[in-house]
């Protein structure tokens, strides 16, 4: 902080989470998430059977370590195409997907589209209010 001051604020704007000052430019840092997102939809129903436990997804005949694996590695990479662009805007990640799911239950065929919609006009609506 001392040593770069003039780069304190872009920091502490990153840190914090922000749609200021993003253009059309930015848009590029999407791409990894855009392609990786509609498989997530795909194989919703793997997250269901994945939620009735180990023991159970096993016996259903999935491969629990693998499953878990592919869907962490589709999570980081929609989540670091995003956080690369806006910053932390860690509080829609814990509000959105619980009022998705007070909504349509916990079927994550429904649930997982219903959060992205919620949390992007939630995103909105912050950014409207903040302005």
């Amino acid at each position: 902080m001392i040593r770069y001051p003039d780069n304190i604020n872009t920091t502490l704007l990153w840190l914090s989470g922000s749609v200021w000052g993003r253009n059309y430019d930015d848009l590029w840092f999407f791409i990894p998430g855009i392609v990786v997102f509609p498989f997530i939809f795909l194989f919703a129903r793997k997250i269901d059977i994945l939620s009735l436990g180990d023991e159970s997804a096993v016996s259903l005949g999935e491969k629990v370590s693998l499953i878990r694996n592919v869907y962490l590695m589709m999570a980081a990479i929609c989540v670091g195409s995003v956080v690369s662009v806006t910053g932390t805007i860690g509080f829609i990640g814990l509000i959105a997907p619980h009022i998705a799911r007070l909504l349509v239950g916990p079927k994550a065929i429904k649930l997982l589209p219903l959060s992205a919609l919620i949390g992007s006009i939630f995103l909105l609506v912050a950014d409207a209010i903040g302005k």
